[in-house]
């Protein structure tokens, strides 16, 4: 960030495709958006890699704007929502997630624990690059996945779970058919059973028709920057709120 330009400016939004962003579904994450509506308190967790951890947006290393992570950007807009409306309620952030980690560490014991403790209401879960990078394949990364879910909702059947496609790495480094084995993979464990999931890997590449890599990560190969994290916030407020109907 020592070495990057931050601009500020605003979009034409009716110049924009919107058909590759996620759109508000009245019928996803019921809990939570009843939790919003009521103005009630609300515990969202994350667990994943660094992407999820937070890198690399800017609070995170110091360095202006001081942008924060997704996540904590989710729940301040959430909170800054709640006072607009009088209402008494606070949303929180619980941060399971570890730089490096691929989804063999977050079906362990040892985080299902410390989620259980936590108790969200409603948990993101996001791998898949580091998985990518140690070659597990489809099979493995699926059943790892579908046993950090079905050991959460077995101890916690009220929590909500949204399963991230991530933003694409440096192309030209990572397995393209593998994330795509991944993300059929997410797709299969979400299938039916009230889990949900987002999709910023498919955004990601619409968005790299037009910029390049270097203008959309924090460290050139695997992270975020200020501008790729606020897409994904973006996508996270807009399955909780109907922008639209407000």
């Amino acid at each position: 960030y020592g070495h990057q330009v931050s601009v500020s400016y605003v979009y034409d939004c009716a110049a924009a495709d919107l058909s590759a962003f996620t759109q508000f579904d009245g019928n996803a994450l019921p809990s939570a958006r009843a939790k919003l509506a009521a103005g009630d308190d609300l515990k969202i967790g994350i667990i994943g890699d660094s992407v999820a951890e937070g890198c690399s947006s800017s609070s995170k290393f110091n360095r202006e704007p001081y942008l924060p992570n997704f996540i904590d950007m989710t729940a301040l807009y959430l909170n800054a929502m709640y006072r607009a409306e009088e209402k008494a309620g606070t949303v929180t952030v619980q941060n399971y997630a570890k730089g490096g980690m691929t989804s063999e560490w977050g079906a362990a014991q040892a985080q299902i624990d410390r989620i259980i403790a936590g108790a969200p209401d409603v948990l993101y879960i996001h791998f898949g690059i580091n998985d990518n990078g140690s070659d597990f394949s489809k099979g493995t990364y699926t059943d790892n996945i579908e046993s950090l879910v079905l050991k959460v909702k077995n101890a916690l059947p009220d929590c909500e779970i949204v399963l991230i496609k991530a933003f694409t790495p440096e192309t030209m480094t990572y397995n393209d058919e593998l994330f795509a084995g991944y993300w059929n993979g997410l797709d299969s464990i979400a299938a039916g059973k009230g889990i949900y999931t987002l999709d910023l890997y498919a955004q990601s590449l619409k968005m790299l028709e037009t910029k390049k890599y270097m203008d959309v990560t924090g460290n050139g190969i695997n992270h975020l920057n200020d501008y790729s994290a606020r897409l994904y916030t973006m996508n996270l407020l807009a399955s909780l709120i109907d922008f639209v109907g407000r």
